[in-house]
């Protein structure tokens, strides 16, 4: 069997594999709440699988690799913070979403917040959710591409154009068929793929290290500043533990478990786990790039560089499944989510469900025609601007500073405020990220960072003030019980 061939069985067999799954699950959709959050049946190894495959995207697998090959174990030590804040989340945070039992960011706010928090949210989310889904689409569309043969006289953007269609349509596909459930299973499924596949690549790594030395290795490779400044250290580390903090794809996994208790379980472990294997992983297959194949090397593709040195298709079919689970659990992930806050955060808010009857069939109807069309949307951003870069670092860099103060406050009853400070405290938070996006070099100080530090010494002030003044009534809806969640939607 040549080589070529036994790389695409294996892709083939992984895409066959997912959407059998999607489709096995489709009997399962009941309703939509079935189809937006799985019922909520999920224990906290599902929710730990899944979200650690949300988690290892084209970001955290492929960009890691390319950002260690050029910062070196810097980019092990930043990454830390990825993890960090699902720890932290898991604690702290999740558990206050299944309690309330609410599906987006907004919701959550909604319930702590008046409206003016609760829009602005929401319009961040969709935001967010579009341009990340838009990349993951492009990612999707580039790494499939990498599998296709070359087509006589077909254009390379006609060849884009049916990877990007394979690859989305298999996302879009088995979504529509199961929801939430497809996701989860498919994301277990992904994660084990991404497990085996990066570590047999980072033990293959340190098999082809041995009698190397690391003289073509820079020597900041090894230094934890990569020599660009401990502000540079700080500001990234920020914007990593912060830039994803309760994304609307790990929001969902924190509404879906059975109870408070599998869902601290399931995310917090989710980061512990990667704490304990990404940056060591992620560090040696880098350093192989580095080691074997010199400093001439596009970071982007040290990975694929790697993949190719070990001269083996098995792995590299392994491994070139493992890219496309990293993106397709993303995609998958982000795409549902933000179905969820389409459904949930606008269509019935402002009353567009009229015709659909909430928890009924054609409501299950109306949220699928929601997630084909955000899909569709996705994909057509991702064919007409496939360089989609700086769309998506703005999307990143006004997250943090719009959502995770007001999260916080509305978690910690002692640092509460009221919705006008709160508002002011979000929009202080973009504004931040904004000026320090187009007016501050990225280089001195990543703008999530600095628009998020901004936001939290106007929270400070606010909440000082708020303090000295006598404190004030900030009138919120607490979190229930399970028991009485339950007992209250008989």
């Amino acid at each position: 069997m040549s080589d070529r061939l036994i790389l695409y069985s294996i892709v083939a067999g992984y895409f066959a594999l997912i959407l059998f799954i999607g489709f096995r699950f489709a009997a399962k959709i009941k309703d939509s709440d079935d189809f937006l959050v799985a019922g909520r049946r999920f224990g906290w190894f599902l929710i730990l699988a899944t979200t650690s495959a949300t988690l290892i995207g084209g970001g955290a697998s492929m960009g890691a690799i390319s950002r260690s090959y050029e910062w070196g174990i810097l980019m092990a030590a930043v990454s830390t913070g990825w993890y960090l804040q699902l720890i932290f989340s898991g604690f702290f945070v999740a558990p206050q979403f299944r309690g309330m039992r609410v599906y987006t960011v907004a919701g959550f706010l909604g319930c702590r917040f008046k409206d003016n928090v609760k829009w602005l949210a929401a319009v961040l989310s969709l935001i967010f959710s579009v341009g990340l889904l838009a990349a993951q689409m492009v990612a999707f569309g580039n790494v499939v591409l990498q599998l296709m043969p070359p087509l006589e006289f077909v254009s390379e953007n006609t060849m884009y154009l049916i990877a990007l269609g394979i690859g989305a349509l298999t996302v879009i596909v088995y979504n529509l068929a199961g929801g939430l459930y497809a996701v989860v299973w498919t994301d277990l499924i992904q994660f084990l793929i991404l497990f085996i596949g990066f570590s047999i690549t980072a033990v293959m790594c340190g098999i082809k290290l041995q009698g190397h030395g690391f003289e073509n290795v820079p020597e900041y490779f090894f230094n934890i500043t990569s020599n660009k400044g401990m502000l540079f250290v700080i500001g990234t580390f920020i914007a990593f533990a912060t830039g994803e903090m309760f994304a609307p794809a790990y929001v969902t996994r924190f509404c879906a478990g059975k109870d408070r208790k599998n869902i601290r379980w399931g995310i917090a472990g989710s980061g512990l786990l990667l704490l304990l294997i990404m940056p060591f992983l992620i560090f040696t297959i880098a350093l192989s790039a580095r080691v074997l194949l010199r400093d001439s090397l596009d970071p982007q593709m040290a990975l694929p560089a790697v993949i190719r040195e070990l001269h083996n298709p098995w792995v590299s079919g392994i491994i070139l499944g493992a890219l496309i689970s990293a993106v397709m659990s993303s995609g998958d992930s982000i795409l549902n989510s933000g179905t969820n806050i389409v459904v949930k955060d606008f269509i019935e808010p402002l009353g567009l469900h009229e015709k659909f009857q909430a928890g009924s069939k054609p409501m299950l109807r109306l949220s699928r025609y929601v997630c084909l069309g955000l899909g569709g949307l996705a994909v057509l951003i991702a064919y007409l601007i496939p360089n989609i870069l700086d769309i998506l670092l703005i999307s990143y860099s006004l997250w943090a500073p719009a959502i995770v103060i007001p999260c916080l406050s509305a978690t910690f009853p002692s640092i509460r405020l009221s919705s006008t400070k709160i508002f002011a405290v979000m929009l202080v938070g973009i504004a931040g990220a904004l000026f320090a996006r187009f007016a501050i070099s990225k280089d001195a100080f990543d703008p999530g960072a600095f628009g998020l530090v901004m936001a939290a010494i106007a929270f400070l002030l606010l909440w000082t003030y708020t303090k000295l003044a006598g404190g004030e009534s900030v009138p919120v809806a607490e979190a229930k019980s399970d028991e009485e969640m339950e007992f209250a939607s008989r």
